[in-house]
Protein backbone atom coordinates (compact mmCIF):
# COMPACT_ATOMS: atom_id res chain seq x y z
CA UNK A 1 0.00 0.00 0.00
CA UNK A 2 3.05 1.99 0.81
CA UNK A 3 4.11 1.67 -2.25
CA UNK A 4 1.08 2.52 -4.00
CA UNK A 5 0.51 5.71 -2.48
CA UNK A 6 4.34 7.01 -3.12
CA UNK A 7 3.93 5.59 -7.20
CA UNK A 8 0.62 7.88 -6.96
CA UNK A 9 2.30 10.58 -5.04
CA UNK A 10 4.77 10.77 -8.07
CA UNK A 11 2.59 10.71 -10.45
CA UNK A 12 0.96 13.69 -8.75
CA UNK A 13 4.33 15.51 -8.49
CA UNK A 14 5.17 14.74 -12.18
CA UNK A 15 1.80 16.22 -13.46
CA UNK A 16 2.72 19.26 -11.57
CA UNK A 17 5.67 19.94 -12.85
CA UNK A 18 4.90 18.99 -16.70
CA UNK A 19 1.97 21.34 -15.98
CA UNK A 20 3.76 24.33 -15.40
CA UNK A 21 6.55 23.44 -17.58
CA UNK A 22 3.80 23.07 -20.24
CA UNK A 23 2.41 26.18 -19.94
CA UNK A 24 5.93 27.88 -19.66
CA UNK A 25 6.97 26.49 -22.86
CA UNK A 26 3.70 27.50 -24.61
CA UNK A 27 4.88 31.22 -23.61
CA UNK A 28 8.60 30.44 -24.72
CA UNK A 29 7.67 29.64 -28.28
CA UNK A 30 4.64 31.73 -28.89
CA UNK A 31 5.69 34.98 -31.09
CA UNK A 32 3.28 37.02 -28.20
CA UNK A 33 6.08 36.63 -25.64
CA UNK A 34 9.24 37.29 -27.78
CA UNK A 35 7.69 40.48 -29.09
CA UNK A 36 7.11 42.00 -25.46
CA UNK A 37 10.38 40.60 -24.35
CA UNK A 38 12.10 42.92 -26.79
CA UNK A 39 10.16 45.72 -26.94
CA UNK A 40 8.16 45.26 -30.08
CA UNK A 41 4.75 46.65 -29.96
CA UNK A 42 3.14 44.30 -31.62
CA UNK A 43 1.60 41.57 -29.60
CA UNK A 44 -0.71 39.78 -31.01
CA UNK A 45 -1.59 36.71 -29.99
CA UNK A 46 -0.97 33.66 -31.83
CA UNK A 47 -2.02 30.30 -31.09
CA UNK A 48 0.22 27.32 -32.91
CA UNK A 49 0.18 23.83 -33.35
CA UNK A 50 2.34 23.27 -30.98
CA UNK A 51 0.51 25.22 -28.39
CA UNK A 52 -2.62 22.79 -28.63
CA UNK A 53 -0.49 19.87 -29.11
CA UNK A 54 0.88 20.76 -25.84
CA UNK A 55 -2.46 21.89 -24.20
CA UNK A 56 -4.05 18.46 -25.57
CA UNK A 57 -1.24 16.13 -23.98
CA UNK A 58 -2.28 18.18 -20.24
CA UNK A 59 -5.27 17.91 -20.69
CA UNK A 60 -5.12 13.87 -21.37
CA UNK A 61 -2.67 13.63 -18.44
CA UNK A 62 -5.10 15.16 -16.19
CA UNK A 63 -7.72 12.71 -16.69
CA UNK A 64 -5.59 10.23 -16.00
CA UNK A 65 -4.84 11.49 -12.67
CA UNK A 66 -8.30 11.87 -12.30
CA UNK A 67 -9.43 8.47 -13.36
CA UNK A 68 -6.31 6.51 -11.93
CA UNK A 69 -6.31 8.18 -8.46
CA UNK A 70 -8.67 7.27 -5.25
CA UNK A 71 -10.35 9.59 -3.04
CA UNK A 72 -8.02 8.78 -0.45
CA UNK A 73 -4.93 9.92 -1.83
CA UNK A 74 -6.69 13.25 -3.13
CA UNK A 75 -7.29 13.38 0.59
CA UNK A 76 -3.87 12.54 1.89
CA UNK A 77 -1.97 14.95 -0.60
CA UNK A 78 -4.58 17.50 -0.48
CA UNK A 79 -2.03 19.98 0.98
CA UNK A 80 0.41 19.59 -2.02
CA UNK A 81 -2.13 19.77 -4.34
CA UNK A 82 -3.24 23.12 -2.93
CA UNK A 83 0.54 24.36 -2.59
CA UNK A 84 1.72 23.51 -5.95
CA UNK A 85 -1.97 24.91 -7.71
CA UNK A 86 -0.86 28.18 -6.07
CA UNK A 87 2.87 27.78 -7.34
CA UNK A 88 1.51 27.42 -11.39
CA UNK A 89 -1.75 30.42 -10.69
CA UNK A 90 1.26 32.69 -9.44
CA UNK A 91 3.80 32.00 -12.54
CA UNK A 92 0.95 31.99 -14.86
CA UNK A 93 -0.14 35.82 -13.29
CA UNK A 94 3.38 37.04 -14.72
CA UNK A 95 2.83 35.34 -18.23
CA UNK A 96 1.21 37.28 -20.40
CA UNK A 97 -1.86 36.09 -22.82
CA UNK A 98 -1.15 33.73 -24.98
CA UNK A 99 -3.47 32.47 -27.32
CA UNK A 100 -6.55 35.08 -27.38
CA UNK A 101 -6.50 39.25 -27.39
CA UNK A 102 -9.70 39.32 -25.00
CA UNK A 103 -7.89 40.48 -22.10
CA UNK A 104 -5.76 43.23 -24.66
CA UNK A 105 -9.88 44.25 -25.16
CA UNK A 106 -11.03 44.52 -22.15
CA UNK A 107 -8.22 46.78 -20.93
CA UNK A 108 -8.87 49.17 -24.31
CA UNK A 109 -12.58 49.30 -23.71
CA UNK A 110 -11.71 50.20 -20.38
CA UNK A 111 -9.50 52.87 -21.78
CA UNK A 112 -12.02 54.23 -24.06
CA UNK A 113 -14.28 55.30 -20.84
CA UNK A 114 -11.31 56.42 -18.45
CA UNK A 115 -8.68 58.14 -21.00
CA UNK A 116 -10.95 59.22 -24.13
CA UNK A 117 -14.00 59.84 -22.18
CA UNK A 118 -15.90 57.86 -24.60
CA UNK A 119 -18.56 55.21 -23.90
CA UNK A 120 -17.47 51.60 -24.66
CA UNK A 121 -20.65 50.75 -25.63
CA UNK A 122 -21.44 53.02 -28.70
CA UNK A 123 -17.50 53.43 -29.39
CA UNK A 124 -15.43 51.03 -30.87
CA UNK A 125 -11.41 51.06 -30.56
CA UNK A 126 -11.02 51.46 -34.48
CA UNK A 127 -12.00 55.11 -33.44
CA UNK A 128 -8.57 55.55 -31.97
CA UNK A 129 -6.06 54.35 -34.55
CA UNK A 130 -3.14 55.64 -32.88
CA UNK A 131 -3.35 53.34 -29.83
CA UNK A 132 -0.96 50.46 -29.21
CA UNK A 133 -3.88 48.81 -27.75
CA UNK A 134 -6.15 49.09 -31.22
CA UNK A 135 -3.80 47.16 -33.63
CA UNK A 136 -3.48 44.25 -31.15
CA UNK A 137 -7.30 43.13 -30.88
CA UNK A 138 -9.16 41.07 -32.80
CA UNK A 139 -12.02 42.80 -33.79
CA UNK A 140 -10.99 46.44 -33.28
CA UNK A 141 -14.77 47.32 -35.08
CA UNK A 142 -16.45 46.13 -32.03
CA UNK A 143 -17.95 47.45 -29.29
CA UNK A 144 -18.57 45.97 -25.57
CA UNK A 145 -20.26 42.47 -25.59
CA UNK A 146 -19.95 42.06 -22.05
CA UNK A 147 -22.47 42.86 -19.21
CA UNK A 148 -22.04 46.51 -17.36
CA UNK A 149 -20.95 45.37 -14.15
CA UNK A 150 -17.87 43.66 -16.08
CA UNK A 151 -16.99 46.83 -17.81
CA UNK A 152 -17.30 48.79 -14.48
CA UNK A 153 -14.72 46.51 -13.43
CA UNK A 154 -12.27 46.63 -16.01
CA UNK A 155 -12.61 50.35 -15.68
CA UNK A 156 -12.04 50.28 -11.56
CA UNK A 157 -8.87 48.09 -12.54
CA UNK A 158 -7.71 50.16 -15.39
CA UNK A 159 -7.56 53.32 -12.75
CA UNK A 160 -5.64 51.30 -10.39
CA UNK A 161 -3.47 50.38 -13.04
CA UNK A 162 -2.86 53.81 -14.25
CA UNK A 163 -3.60 52.26 -17.50
CA UNK A 164 -0.17 50.70 -17.45
CA UNK A 165 -0.78 47.56 -19.87
CA UNK A 166 1.05 45.10 -17.95
CA UNK A 167 -0.37 45.82 -14.42
CA UNK A 168 -3.74 45.85 -15.54
CA UNK A 169 -3.39 42.44 -17.23
CA UNK A 170 -2.15 41.60 -13.65
CA UNK A 171 -4.88 43.52 -11.61
CA UNK A 172 -7.33 41.37 -14.17
CA UNK A 173 -5.84 38.16 -13.87
CA UNK A 174 -5.70 38.75 -9.90
CA UNK A 175 -9.15 38.91 -9.48
CA UNK A 176 -9.58 35.60 -11.68
CA UNK A 177 -7.35 33.27 -8.82
CA UNK A 178 -9.01 35.24 -6.32
CA UNK A 179 -12.44 34.21 -7.44
CA UNK A 180 -11.55 30.34 -8.46
CA UNK A 181 -10.24 30.25 -4.54
CA UNK A 182 -13.74 31.63 -3.42
CA UNK A 183 -15.34 29.60 -6.30
CA UNK A 184 -13.32 26.44 -4.84
CA UNK A 185 -14.69 27.04 -1.45
CA UNK A 186 -18.44 26.77 -2.60
CA UNK A 187 -17.78 23.49 -4.21
CA UNK A 188 -15.77 22.72 -1.13
CA UNK A 189 -19.24 23.46 1.16
CA UNK A 190 -21.49 21.85 -1.31
CA UNK A 191 -19.39 18.67 -2.20
CA UNK A 192 -19.20 18.27 2.06
CA UNK A 193 -23.00 18.09 2.18
CA UNK A 194 -23.88 16.65 -1.23
CA UNK A 195 -21.01 14.36 -2.37
CA UNK A 196 -18.05 13.71 0.57
CA UNK A 197 -16.86 10.49 -0.76
CA UNK A 198 -15.56 13.05 -3.75
CA UNK A 199 -15.00 15.66 -1.75
CA UNK A 200 -11.03 16.30 -2.16
CA UNK A 201 -11.28 14.89 -6.01
CA UNK A 202 -13.89 17.22 -7.09
CA UNK A 203 -11.35 20.38 -5.56
CA UNK A 204 -8.75 18.84 -7.30
CA UNK A 205 -10.77 18.61 -10.64
CA UNK A 206 -11.78 22.16 -10.15
CA UNK A 207 -8.31 23.90 -8.78
CA UNK A 208 -6.30 22.13 -10.77
CA UNK A 209 -7.94 21.70 -14.70
CA UNK A 210 -6.39 22.93 -17.19
CA UNK A 211 -9.04 24.76 -18.42
CA UNK A 212 -8.79 26.61 -15.37
CA UNK A 213 -4.98 27.07 -15.92
CA UNK A 214 -4.98 28.00 -19.60
CA UNK A 215 -7.93 29.87 -19.92
CA UNK A 216 -8.30 32.51 -16.88
CA UNK A 217 -5.18 32.52 -15.69
CA UNK A 218 -2.98 32.61 -18.94
CA UNK A 219 -5.35 34.05 -21.50
CA UNK A 220 -7.00 35.56 -18.32
CA UNK A 221 -10.95 35.40 -20.40
CA UNK A 222 -13.13 36.42 -17.75
CA UNK A 223 -15.84 33.51 -17.52
CA UNK A 224 -14.72 32.88 -13.52
CA UNK A 225 -16.06 36.03 -12.69
CA UNK A 226 -19.31 35.41 -14.21
CA UNK A 227 -19.39 31.72 -12.91
CA UNK A 228 -18.59 33.00 -9.24
CA UNK A 229 -22.24 34.62 -8.63
CA UNK A 230 -23.57 31.55 -10.61
CA UNK A 231 -22.30 28.81 -7.96
CA UNK A 232 -22.97 31.29 -5.13
CA UNK A 233 -26.68 31.71 -6.24
CA UNK A 234 -26.78 27.56 -6.20
CA UNK A 235 -25.56 27.57 -2.75
CA UNK A 236 -28.34 29.69 -1.76
CA UNK A 237 -30.66 27.57 -3.08
CA UNK A 238 -29.51 24.45 -1.34
CA UNK A 239 -29.71 26.31 1.37
CA UNK A 240 -32.65 27.95 1.02
CA UNK A 241 -32.22 31.54 0.98
CA UNK A 242 -34.64 32.05 -1.97
CA UNK A 243 -33.85 35.45 -1.86
CA UNK A 244 -30.75 36.51 -3.35
CA UNK A 245 -31.04 33.41 -6.10
CA UNK A 246 -32.24 35.43 -8.79
CA UNK A 247 -30.37 38.73 -8.00
CA UNK A 248 -27.21 36.82 -7.98
CA UNK A 249 -28.32 35.37 -11.57
CA UNK A 250 -28.73 38.83 -12.88
CA UNK A 251 -25.37 39.78 -11.82
CA UNK A 252 -23.88 36.74 -13.21
CA UNK A 253 -25.82 37.81 -16.20
CA UNK A 254 -24.47 41.28 -16.16
CA UNK A 255 -20.61 40.41 -16.02
CA UNK A 256 -21.36 37.38 -19.04
CA UNK A 257 -25.00 36.99 -20.76
CA UNK A 258 -24.21 33.20 -21.14
CA UNK A 259 -25.80 32.40 -17.40
CA UNK A 260 -28.69 33.53 -18.91
CA UNK A 261 -29.72 30.28 -20.44
CA UNK A 262 -29.78 28.97 -17.12
CA UNK A 263 -32.50 30.96 -15.88
CA UNK A 264 -35.28 29.19 -16.56
CA UNK A 265 -34.23 26.35 -14.85
CA UNK A 266 -33.43 28.40 -11.39
CA UNK A 267 -37.06 29.96 -11.57
CA UNK A 268 -38.94 26.54 -12.42
CA UNK A 269 -36.45 24.99 -8.82
CA UNK A 270 -37.81 28.66 -6.83
CA UNK A 271 -41.59 27.64 -8.20
CA UNK A 272 -41.26 23.72 -6.92
CA UNK A 273 -39.46 25.18 -3.87
CA UNK A 274 -43.07 27.00 -2.90
CA UNK A 275 -41.30 30.47 -2.64
CA UNK A 276 -43.81 33.23 -1.52
CA UNK A 277 -44.85 35.66 -3.86
CA UNK A 278 -44.43 38.26 -2.34
CA UNK A 279 -40.55 37.27 -1.72
CA UNK A 280 -40.59 36.50 -5.13
CA UNK A 281 -41.99 39.96 -6.32
CA UNK A 282 -39.14 41.39 -3.82
CA UNK A 283 -36.71 39.45 -4.91
CA UNK A 284 -37.52 40.66 -8.71
CA UNK A 285 -37.31 44.38 -7.94
CA UNK A 286 -34.13 44.31 -6.54
CA UNK A 287 -32.57 41.86 -9.31
CA UNK A 288 -34.50 44.82 -11.56
CA UNK A 289 -32.43 47.42 -9.33
CA UNK A 290 -29.57 46.42 -9.94
CA UNK A 291 -30.09 46.01 -13.76
CA UNK A 292 -31.36 49.61 -14.09
CA UNK A 293 -28.44 50.65 -12.01
CA UNK A 294 -26.06 48.94 -13.73
CA UNK A 295 -26.85 50.07 -17.44
CA UNK A 296 -27.50 54.05 -15.88
CA UNK A 297 -23.82 54.97 -16.73
CA UNK A 298 -23.13 53.28 -20.23
CA UNK A 299 -27.06 53.64 -21.59
CA UNK A 300 -27.33 55.49 -24.67
CA UNK A 301 -30.62 54.31 -26.19
CA UNK A 302 -30.49 51.03 -28.70
CA UNK A 303 -26.62 51.99 -29.73
CA UNK A 304 -25.98 50.85 -26.25
CA UNK A 305 -26.50 47.51 -27.43
CA UNK A 306 -24.84 47.37 -30.83
CA UNK A 307 -21.69 45.28 -30.55
CA UNK A 308 -24.34 42.28 -29.71
CA UNK A 309 -26.14 43.39 -33.03
CA UNK A 310 -22.97 43.04 -34.72
CA UNK A 311 -22.42 39.99 -33.03
CA UNK A 312 -25.86 39.27 -34.03
CA UNK A 313 -24.96 39.17 -37.56
CA UNK A 314 -22.40 37.07 -37.56
CA UNK A 315 -21.36 33.62 -37.08
CA UNK A 316 -18.57 30.40 -36.29
CA UNK A 317 -20.80 28.24 -35.08
CA UNK A 318 -20.58 25.09 -37.42
CA UNK A 319 -24.10 24.30 -38.48
CA UNK A 320 -24.69 27.83 -38.88
CA UNK A 321 -21.41 28.04 -41.47
CA UNK A 322 -22.68 24.63 -43.19
CA UNK A 323 -26.26 26.49 -43.80
CA UNK A 324 -24.46 29.36 -45.20
CA UNK A 325 -22.09 27.34 -47.63
CA UNK A 326 -25.74 25.40 -48.86
CA UNK A 327 -27.08 28.46 -49.28
CA UNK A 328 -30.04 28.47 -46.86
CA UNK A 329 -30.69 31.95 -45.05
CA UNK A 330 -28.42 32.53 -42.04
CA UNK A 331 -32.05 33.90 -40.16
CA UNK A 332 -34.44 31.18 -41.31
CA UNK A 333 -31.40 28.91 -39.86
CA UNK A 334 -30.61 30.32 -36.73
CA UNK A 335 -34.74 30.68 -36.41
CA UNK A 336 -34.54 26.34 -36.96
CA UNK A 337 -32.14 25.82 -34.47
CA UNK A 338 -33.17 28.37 -31.81
CA UNK A 339 -36.39 26.39 -31.90
CA UNK A 340 -35.02 23.26 -31.45
CA UNK A 341 -33.42 24.42 -28.46
CA UNK A 342 -36.87 26.17 -26.62
CA UNK A 343 -38.35 23.01 -27.43
CA UNK A 344 -34.89 20.87 -25.68
CA UNK A 345 -35.68 23.49 -23.12
CA UNK A 346 -39.17 23.19 -22.58
CA UNK A 347 -38.93 19.14 -22.55
CA UNK A 348 -35.96 19.44 -19.49
CA UNK A 349 -37.93 21.78 -17.41
CA UNK A 350 -41.00 19.49 -18.11
CA UNK A 351 -38.77 16.34 -16.57
CA UNK A 352 -37.92 18.74 -13.75
CA UNK A 353 -41.67 19.37 -12.91
CA UNK A 354 -42.56 16.28 -13.28
CA UNK A 355 -40.05 14.27 -11.04
CA UNK A 356 -39.72 16.77 -9.14
CA UNK A 357 -38.49 14.67 -5.84
CA UNK A 358 -35.56 13.61 -7.65
CA UNK A 359 -34.26 16.68 -9.02
CA UNK A 360 -34.75 18.37 -5.73
CA UNK A 361 -33.19 15.82 -3.96
CA UNK A 362 -28.50 16.29 -3.57
CA UNK A 363 -26.90 17.16 -6.88
CA UNK A 364 -29.15 15.63 -9.02
CA UNK A 365 -30.21 19.45 -9.39
CA UNK A 366 -26.91 19.69 -11.78
CA UNK A 367 -28.22 17.55 -14.22
CA UNK A 368 -30.80 19.46 -16.20
CA UNK A 369 -28.10 22.49 -15.67
CA UNK A 370 -25.40 20.44 -17.63
CA UNK A 371 -28.33 19.44 -20.61
CA UNK A 372 -29.61 22.56 -21.35
CA UNK A 373 -25.83 23.87 -21.46
CA UNK A 374 -24.62 21.09 -23.56
CA UNK A 375 -28.00 21.72 -25.65
CA UNK A 376 -27.33 25.37 -25.93
CA UNK A 377 -23.50 25.31 -27.39
CA UNK A 378 -24.68 22.53 -29.79
CA UNK A 379 -27.57 24.03 -31.09
CA UNK A 380 -28.19 27.53 -30.61
CA UNK A 381 -24.73 29.36 -30.00
CA UNK A 382 -24.08 31.51 -32.70
CA UNK A 383 -20.96 32.52 -31.52
CA UNK A 384 -19.13 29.66 -29.68
CA UNK A 385 -15.68 29.76 -28.50
CA UNK A 386 -13.59 26.72 -25.86
CA UNK A 387 -13.61 29.00 -23.03
CA UNK A 388 -17.27 28.86 -22.93
CA UNK A 389 -17.87 25.61 -21.70
CA UNK A 390 -15.94 26.51 -18.53
CA UNK A 391 -19.44 27.55 -17.31
CA UNK A 392 -19.56 23.43 -16.92
CA UNK A 393 -16.70 22.87 -14.45
CA UNK A 394 -18.60 23.53 -10.88
CA UNK A 395 -21.68 21.08 -11.98
CA UNK A 396 -19.13 18.29 -13.33
CA UNK A 397 -16.87 18.62 -9.85
CA UNK A 398 -20.51 16.52 -8.56
CA UNK A 399 -20.11 13.22 -11.46
CA UNK A 400 -16.39 12.38 -11.32
CA UNK A 401 -17.70 8.99 -11.87
CA UNK A 402 -19.64 9.38 -14.96
CA UNK A 403 -16.55 8.95 -16.84
CA UNK A 404 -18.34 9.18 -20.05
CA UNK A 405 -19.68 12.68 -19.60
CA UNK A 406 -15.94 13.78 -18.53
CA UNK A 407 -14.00 12.38 -21.79
CA UNK A 408 -17.44 13.67 -23.61
CA UNK A 409 -16.96 17.27 -22.14
CA UNK A 410 -13.22 17.60 -23.09
CA UNK A 411 -13.49 16.35 -26.27
CA UNK A 412 -16.10 18.49 -26.92
CA UNK A 413 -13.99 21.51 -25.50
CA UNK A 414 -10.87 20.32 -27.62
CA UNK A 415 -13.25 19.75 -30.54
CA UNK A 416 -14.60 23.58 -30.18
CA UNK A 417 -10.77 24.62 -29.58
CA UNK A 418 -9.25 22.83 -32.49
CA UNK A 419 -12.17 23.98 -34.65
CA UNK A 420 -11.84 27.61 -33.74
CA UNK A 421 -8.04 26.98 -34.59
CA UNK A 422 -8.57 25.94 -38.06
CA UNK A 423 -11.06 28.59 -38.62
CA UNK A 424 -9.30 31.80 -37.59
CA UNK A 425 -5.76 29.82 -39.27
CA UNK A 426 -6.79 27.87 -42.19
CA UNK A 427 -10.49 28.08 -43.79
CA UNK A 428 -10.34 31.93 -43.15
Amino acid sequence: MLKLLNKNLFLLLIYFIVSLAGYIIIALTNHLFYNRLFGNTNFKYLESPLTILIYFFLIVSFLLIIFKLPEKDFKQYFKLIIICSLLIAVVLLFLPPITSSDAWQYIMQAKIYNFYHANPYVTAPAQFPNDILTANISDPLMTVVYGPLFTGLTILLNLLSQSNIYLNIFFLKLVNLLLIIATAYIIFKLLKQYNKEKLYSGLFFFITNPLIFYETLLNGHNDIIMIFPLVLAIYFLFKNKLFWVLPLIFISALIKPLSLILLPIFFIYLLLKKYSLLKFLGSLIVSSLIFILSWLPFYQGPQTWSGWQKLGSQTNHWLLLAAARLNFNLVASRTILLTFFLLCLFFILSLIYKNRNYYLSGYNFFKPLIMITIIYFLLASFWLHAWYLLILLPFLTFYLSKRRLLIFYFAFYCFVLTYGFLLDNLLL
